[in-house]
């Protein structure tokens, strides 16, 4: 038989600083433990942002801005399968608050691989982690280029 297919819609929320929200899912249940990026499962009738943001407020409590996608990752489970959609997010209001989750933390995209995520979120946060390597290494050929100029003048 088929298995039951699912939509998803989940936030990367970024602070000012760049730190991300990641929030870890309850003791029980299916990937128990495991960190994520707050979302929900799309109900019928619903728009993926709108789940994306209902996702955020009942995990953690934020009201978010859903921005563009950022990503779209189908992933086969034992007994059914999903389509993650991972959109871009701003806090508009509210502190975090471990609602739908056991904790939650803000963290720099070089900490991810330091969380265990489900496979689904292996793509994002490669893409998080590639990205700020890439702004890292443009940062310091900046610097090293106006060294180089202030060393000329």
């Amino acid at each position: 038989p088929a298995r039951p297919h699912k939509e998803a819609a989940s936030a990367v929320v970024r602070r000012s600083d760049g730190r991300i929200l990641i929030a870890q899912r309850p003791e029980r249940g299916m990937l128990a433990g495991l960190w994520e990026f707050p979302g929900a499962y799309r109900v019928r009738g619903e728009s993926l942002p709108a789940c994306c943001a209902r996702g955020v407020r009942e995990e953690v409590g934020l009201t978010v801005k859903v921005g563009g996608k950022l990503a779209e990752v189908r992933h086969a489970y034992s007994h059914f399968s999903v389509t993650m959609h991972i959109f871009a997010a701003g806090r508009v209001t509210g502190k975090p608050r471990a609602l739908g989750c056991v904790a939650w933390k803000w963290v720099r995209p070089g900490e991810l691989a330091e969380f265990p995520f489900p496979r689904v979120f292996g793509p994002m946060i490669f893409k998080l982690q590639e990205s700020r390597s890439k702004q890292t290494a443009k940062g310091k050929l900046q610097t090293a280029s106006k060294r180089q100029t202030a060393n000329r003048t």
